[in-house]
């Protein structure tokens, strides 16, 4: 199997799960050292071929061009067997497998596709279209992680009998049992650093929670975007906000799940989300889940996370205040969602995938 992935998104984390459970399947993966570092320590054996070797993602646009220009040089054998498998919609991804399915039509590209990204966003916007439009010409199979997308792309005119819809997973034999209700006055993020994910609305939000529980703490759990994280600090230095906001940057998995268990409240402010594998993972940790109210969120967790009008800032504090200060309030709902997403898994996601690129 020949796999591009940059190395950040969720959308990588997803195929690297995925590919874990392929143990029929030869894996080739084409990445950067930085992604290849990212498969290793999430436990992908595979054939690796790098683009790039950073040791820090700086210049987003010049690092992404880079790889796509040195991924054409890349000697790679695409026979009418192959599945590639762009593993986000990224141009990253989509030009190289596009270049090579139009070299070798007989072999099966399988894409991936998340969420539209929104025109506020100009540059990504107008990228995630020219990828639409190579996607919606060649793309043998199309992979959605919700069906509101499914329904959005069928609309766009993707053609609806290649879309499959696939919901990503989590282990949840790797989360504790939640032993009991003793936590501290603190509430947690995790999630890559980029600004459509409400990091510097998360600030302002923490503001107003510390003046109703002065003590109350906040660790953000993350990192990948070095300028983001420096104006992050600098807001949080001009807040006030030093002693009870915590930026860890990148921890490996285990530690994660620790960390989460210190938790009572997961925070999550994002703007864009295909699925939201961030929130399933604080679930399986036992924490009640804050968030703005995406549509997304209905049919992924139903009424198992508190969903709060976007942009609302003064709701989403007031929702965490009651959930950090009413223990039995939020020890029930923490119980339920554990329960509730179960029904996730990465082996059930893998074994579906499967049967698509099969057929």
């Amino acid at each position: 199997m020949n796999s591009y992935t940059k190395g950040y998104s969720g959308g990588d984390i997803c195929l690297i799960e995925l590919l874990k459970r392929m143990v029929t399947l030869r894996r080739v993966v084409i990445t950067s050292g930085l992604g290849k570092k990212l498969c290793l320590d999430n436990g992908l054996e595979a054939e690796y071929l790098l683009t790039t070797v950073e040791r820090r993602f700086i210049n987003l646009i010049g690092t992404y061009m880079l790889r796509i220009i040195r991924s054409f040089f890349l000697k790679l054998k695409i026979t009418g067997e192959d599945i590639l498998y762009a593993s986000s919609d990224f141009l990253t991804d989509v030009i190289p497998v596009f270049f090579r399915k139009k070299r070798r039509p007989e072999a099966k590209w399988a894409q991936k596709v998340f969420h539209i990204i929104p025109a506020s966003r100009p540059i990504p916007h107008y990228a995630q279209k020219i990828s639409f439009f190579l996607i919606r010409r060649m793309a043998d199979i199309i992979i959605v992680d919700n069906s509101i997308l499914k329904e959005e792309l069928i609309r766009r005119n993707f053609p609806a009998d290649k879309i499959r819809l696939n919901y990503p997973g989590i282990d949840l034999d790797k989360y504790p049992v939640p032993s009991d209700k003793r936590r501290d006055m603190r509430a947690v993020f995790l999630g890559r650093f980029h600004y459509s994910k409400g990091l510097f609305e998360l600030v302002e939000i923490w503001q107003i929670v510390c003046r109703k529980i002065p003590q109350a703490k906040l660790t953000i759990i993350g990192g990948g975007n070095e300028p983001l994280r420096s104006k992050l600090t600098k807001k949080i230095n001009r807040s006030g906000m030093n002693d009870n906001i915590i930026l860890t940057g990148r921890i490996d998995k285990e530690k994660i799940i620790e960390a989460m268990s210190f938790n009572r409240v997961f925070v999550f402010p994002s703007h864009e989300e295909g699925f939201g594998i961030a929130i399933a993972e604080a679930m399986a940790c036992g924490l009640a889940v804050v968030a703005w109210d995406l549509a997304v969120y209905k049919e992924i967790f139903g009424d198992f996370i508190i969903r709060v009008k976007e942009n609302d800032i003064s709701s989403f504090a007031a929702k965490v205040i009651g959930l950090l200060e009413d223990e039995n309030s939020r020890f029930q709902l923490s119980q339920q969602s554990r329960e509730y997403v179960k029904r996730y898994s990465w082996d059930n996601a893998a074994k579906k995938e499967l049967e698509f690129l099969s057929a």
